[in-house]
């Protein structure tokens, strides 16, 4: 107990019931008056009358949700819930549904001022929409959302679709984050096509100056892997097969996807835990043909028998 929830003090007139002790120890943070002498409760729903702390300056505290980076108003204005229940969870009448249906509607509109504030909402719930189905976490959601936000201010959404500035924005907080997903998965959740999607994050990229580095091979090899369900001991092949092909030079210019896949496929050529390059195909997002050519360029490289 701190020494503010209690206090000891010697009350005339109150004697204990038990011991004859005029002593008292107040515990206002379980509201008791406990006698000092032998632990008798004589008091329950005792009230702390003491002034309430105040916080100024540093330790003035601020309570609240703060702000939503994925709504276009930030998450302050007031939102009507849809249930169909009270604050006390009592069912609403029929004829108050209709009331608060109309209320919602009329909130929904508020919330939206112009014509960018709405294209925004669209945006952001696209890419909601992306990171829910791709299980992304929520630092490249609102990573995403603050870049479309900077795209928006610089006029850069004009004559591009906001579905298309959006799924490139995820794909930008993608490898900002660390979070390994070609454009190939970003396009297939959505309707823009690979080539598309690709010109439009060329764009913003030069536009908003995104300085993301190139995509390594080692980026994807976990992610793989595990969907291949391969071993460790494969993994770690997979990875040395990639380590010891790129200090070759002879990956510059290559895709680091089909680099992985071939290097997954000669791995378990080598640790005896064969995939058939179907399954790669499918997992990696890479052809059969791909896989077939750059596992015959590494097997030269390094003298590995396939």
């Amino acid at each position: 107990m701190t020494s503010e929830a209690v206090s000891t003090m010697a009350v005339s007139g109150d004697v204990c019931p038990v011991c004859r002790g005029m002593h008292f120890v107040n515990d206002f943070t379980r509201g008791e008056r406990v006698c000092n002498s032998c632990g008798c409760v004589v008091e329950v729903s005792l009230l702390d009358a003491s002034a309430e702390p105040s916080f100024e300056g540093k330790d003035r505290f601020h309570y609240g949700a703060g702000e939503n980076p994925l709504c276009h108003d930030k998450g302050l204005s007031t939102v009507i819930s849809r249930s169909d229940r009270d604050f006390y969870g009592k069912s609403i009448s029929y004829k108050d549904r209709g009331r608060f249906h109309r209320l919602r509607t009329l909130q929904r509109r508020c919330r939206v001022k112009n014509a960018s504030e709405r294209g925004m909402a669209t945006a952001f719930a696209e890419i909601k929409r992306l990171c829910g189905i791709m299980d992304l976490p929520d630092s490249v959601s609102n990573d995403a959302a603050i870049s479309y936000k900077k795209a928006m201010r610089k006029s850069l959404i004009h004559g591009r679709s906001i579905n298309s500035v959006s799924a490139a924005c995820v794909y930008a907080a993608c490898r900002k984050n660390g979070v390994p997903r070609t454009l190939k998965e970003v396009a297939a959740n959505t309707k823009i096509s690979n080539h598309e999607l690709g010109r439009v994050y060329r764009f913003l990229s030069r536009s908003l100056r995104w300085d993301l580095g190139f995509v390594k091979p080692q980026d994807y090899v976990s992610r793989f892997c595990s969907n291949l369900k391969v071993s460790p001991a494969c993994q770690t092949e997979t990875a040395d097969i990639i380590r010891r092909y790129e200090a070759t030079g002879h990956t510059s210019g290559v895709s680091p996807t089909g680099v992985v896949a071939a290097a997954i496929f000669l791995a378990g050529v080598v640790c005896n835990e064969r995939r058939p390059k179907s399954a790669i195909s499918e997992t990696t997002g890479v052809t059969e043909v791909t896989i077939r050519k750059r596992a015959n360029d590494i097997s030269a490289a390094l003298g590995i028998s396939c």
